[in-house]
């Protein structure tokens, strides 16, 4: 490693990355971040761009407007873009003269989107004829999961591979939230989680099903916790709330986004994690999990089970009750929970930082 630093440095070539938003929190960001880290501890100038109005004030000190990048720009460094949906970043990414690399993260089909955010829908509209247009431009395509790279294949890229999502551990390893932990901290309550934006494909819904059959029926003594964004989906959120109402759910908690120390004290908390979703590029919950040491059950959907591997517990039918049931087994029965839940360790290490190191290293070497 210390003589490709050296070997690399010797080219005074930057490497920097464009996004489409930078938020605290999410996939792509944090993506971005380690990405970041990597390059700085190999001797390379890196920053990261974005426009102006999509950084989130939390990381205002480690994002740019992507205009500023133009002082970066030049023929001898190299520029990531990570696509995610239409945004002026990428008109601007086909006009510099940098040598371009694509790492693609999913664009969520647009009709999910249009009964809730006709505006968001019609922003993955166009992404999609952005990135088809982008076929020929990047020197390297790379997608995080192998169903996002066969997208790629589809539309006409051809030097693609896979760079999966990672999660740095150290960020999980602060202590969490005594309040939140205190609050609810309660040994005979089993606790259901599940984390991700709310937008419709990811099925909160079916979540609350799969909860509604096993409090009402199985153990009144559970809680469900929903955590992620839901800025611009909105009337997705109040669909949801109107629906525990509707079942009579009081120990549904739908709290919307949430500090870090809070998120680690709700994932400490929790006992099993419910996945339902019909389209996932990646999900990177599902390593966040696994690292908190809680068994999964996620449905086959999109790239779900490529993350998962032969982790977790995949279900291939939307049966609810039956869902509740195993829910219930892989809850009580103890040598199946250490089982899923060791299984799940094995995983994660797929997916650690020294490995996506290794992968850009390998990826990034013919272009430096």
């Amino acid at each position: 490693m210390k003589g490709s630093r050296t070997h690399w440095k010797s080219f005074k070539m930057e490497i920097h990355q464009l996004v489409a938003g930078m938020s605290y929190g999410d996939a792509i960001s944090i993506q971005a971040k380690l990405i970041q880290k990597i390059l700085r501890s190999w001797g390379f100038t890196s920053e990261i761009y974005s426009v102006s109005r999509h950084i989130n004030p939390r990381v205002r000190r480690e994002c740019f407007d992507f205009h500023l990048h133009k002082e970066r720009s030049s023929k001898e460094n190299l520029t990531i873009l990570h696509f995610s949906t239409a945004s002026p970043v990428n008109e601007y990414f086909c006009s510099i003269p940098d040598r371009k690399i694509l790492i693609y993260h999913n664009i969520t089909p647009a009709r999910y989107l249009r009964v809730v955010n006709d505006r968001i829908a019609q922003e993955l509209e166009e992404g999609r004829k952005e990135l088809r247009s982008f076929a020929h431009i990047p020197e390297l395509s790379l997608a995080d999961s192998d169903y996002n790279r066969q997208e790629l294949v589809d539309m006409g890229f051809e030097n693609t591979d896979v760079l999966p999502l990672t999660m740095d551990r150290q960020l999980f390893a602060r202590r969490p939230n005594p309040y939140t932990t205190a609050v609810y901290n309660q040994s005979h309550i089993k606790h259901f989680i599940f984390v991700g934006r709310f937008v419709p494909n990811k099925k909160f819904e079916d979540v609350i099903l799969v909860f509604n059959y096993y409090n009402k029926f199985i153990n009144p003594d559970s809680r469900l916790f929903l955590i992620g964004s839901y800025a611009g989906t909105e009337m997705y959120f109040d669909y949801l709330r109107s629906l525990t109402l509707q079942l009579g759910l009081k120990t549904v908690y739908l709290l919307g986004h949430v500090n870090f120390d809070d998120l680690i004290a709700y994932y400490s908390l929790a006992d099993i994690f419910i996945c339902m979703s019909e389209h996932e590029g990646f999900c990177l919950p599902l390593l966040e999990a696994m690292h908190f040491e809680i068994p999964i059950m996620a449905y086959k959907g999109a790239a779900v089970p490529q993350t998962l591997g032969d982790a977790g517990i995949l279900v291939k039918k939307k049966n609810f009750a039956e869902i509740a049931e195993m829910a219930d087994l892989l809850l009580n029965g103890k040598n199946l929970r250490e089982k899923v839940i060791r299984k799940q360790g094995k995983r994660l290490k797929y997916f650690s930082k020294e490995k996506m190191e290794e992968r850009l290293k390998s990826y990034l070497s013919p272009w430096l």
